[in-house]
């Protein structure tokens, strides 16, 4: 397990990161990561630590190019 330290991130790359894993493949299977993103842009969760795995984190970072 690695910590994605969502920080590092504004609050419009958290949208657009979630908004862009909504339409892949993985968005549903990953929908915790999702919501969570949601969470974090809209300000639902002030929490900038989540959990996930490296696969997840290197998808994610993937996303984000």
């Amino acid at each position: 397990m690695i910590y994605f330290v969502y920080d590092i991130l504004s609050l419009s790359q958290a949208r657009s990161m979630e908004l862009k894993l909504n339409i892949t493949t993985k968005g549903h299977i990953w929908k915790e990561i999702g919501d969570y993103l949601f969470d974090f842009h809209t300000g639902k969760t002030d929490n900038t630590i989540h959990h996930i795995t490296l696969e997840q984190f290197n998808f994610l970072n993937n996303l984000s190019k």
